[in-house]
């Protein structure tokens, strides 16, 4: 039976590659590119130091493949490797910290001006999270609220347990309530919604 990568779920397509499919992990590859590069470009002081992140952590998960457990859900193993890799390449970067826009689905009946106000609060929010927000608190945000990741695999990211994932996520929440606050107070006409939980999305409303 010929196997069609497109048509197979992210977990089939874990499977299939754990059995020595190099088709199938390409496909992964190819998914979750842009998703660690949108993470890490938050995260890495450069989108270059970004890049090369993702690559070893690319080479890492097909050295490592036979190891995956298919128990595990592949998005959190592949940001668990990417992150520890991101930490390793940035330690040895003396750059200041690249910020980049957060992009997330939005209405395509809206207009143009309205399209660039929630691009660029979208990219303003990141930003406040990435200067207040410690590592563990913005990538546990990141987890949480942009990649979908519940509590217990966003535990498994941050290489915490569960009561200390919740801990820091319900600490971070609290943070960025603060700065948007004095944020939307001081220059922005903007309504900021932070949710409590991860069954609806980070709202802006304009």
């Amino acid at each position: 039976m010929t196997l069609r990568p497109n048509s197979l779920t992210d977990q089939q397509l874990a499977i299939a590659a754990k059995g020595g499919s190099r088709e199938a992990f390409g496909e992964l590859a190819a998914r979750f590119q842009p998703r660690l590069l949108n993470y890490l470009r938050h995260h890495c002081p450069t989108r270059n130091v970004a890049e090369d992140a993702i690559q070893e952590a690319f080479l890492a998960a097909y050295q490592a493949i036979q190891r995956f457990d298919p128990r595990w859900q592949i998005s959190t193993w592949l940001f668990t490797i990417a992150r520890r890799k991101a930490g390793k390449l940035s330690q040895r970067e003396a750059k200041a910290s690249a910020s980049a826009e957060a992009e997330s689905p939005v209405d395509g009946s809206r207009s143009a001006e309205q399209l660039a106000t929630d691009r660029e609060t979208r990219a303003r929010i990141w930003l406040i999270a990435r200067r207040e927000l410690s590592q563990d608190q913005f990538t546990a945000l990141w987890m949480y609220y942009v990649e979908g990741l519940d509590a217990r695999q966003t535990a498994l990211v941050l290489n915490k347990t569960y009561a200390s994932a919740r801990a820091i996520l319900a600490r971070a929440r609290h943070n960025m309530r603060s700065h948007l606050r004095a944020w939307q107070n001081s220059d922005s006409p903007a309504e900021i919604n932070l949710p409590a939980s991860n069954s609806a999305p980070v709202r802006f409303a304009a």
